[in-house]
């Protein structure tokens, strides 16, 4: 079997929309490369887990598609858990394609 190599970018989802009175957490977003193919992850972390949620999507396979799911989620569970998002691998890729082939 190959070896597999990862490199991830981090950035925050929403906070352009935060107001001052929405004091919920906001899911870290990360791009990576995984064996040169590109996948999305949003995380939230508790500081003080009792578990752990992993969320692995559906169609669409795309994580930013489920970004207010998760952050409810993660508050229905009082913070209790880590919430963790995988999206399928190179989903963001293909849906960036889209927008080109629309423009010709």
């Amino acid at each position: 079997m190959g070896r597999i190599s990862s490199k991830c970018r981090n950035s925050q989802m929403g906070s352009e929309n935060l107001s001052l009175i929405d004091t919920r957490k906001r899911a870290n977003f990360r791009l990576c490369n995984v064996s040169g193919y590109k996948m999305d992850l949003l995380e939230i972390h508790a500081k003080d887990p009792k578990f752990h949620v992993l969320f692995i999507p559906g169609n669409p396979g795309v994580i930013s598609f489920y970004l207010d799911f998760l952050e409810s989620l993660y508050d229905l569970l009082d913070g209790t858990a880590s919430v963790t998002a995988i999206s399928h691998i190179a989903q963001t890729e293909k849906l960036a394609l889209i927008p080109q082939q629309l423009h010709g």
